[in-house]
């Protein structure tokens, strides 16, 4: 990946909460890595208005991928 260094920071930071062996993950440190990781993008890509970093949340959502009701 060719990136500023924030976005390869990020990335690096976000791989580490979503890898296989982190037994202690958490959602909201998911869900502020991940827009962390979308907002230095958005900064390299030059997004007009983007708004501050502390503002900006970023969360992912899929639906059906809860347990199977029977």
């Amino acid at each position: 990946m060719i990136a500023s260094q924030g976005v390869i920071a990020a990335l690096h930071d976000f791989q580490t909460e979503v890898s296989v062996s982190n037994t202690n993950k958490d959602d909201d440190r998911h869900d502020a890595l991940l827009s962390r990781l979308e907002w230095e993008i958005g900064e390299d890509l030059g997004i007009p208005k983007n708004p501050p970093m502390d503002e900006f949340k970023a969360r992912l959502w899929c639906s059906g991928s809860g347990a199977q009701r029977d």
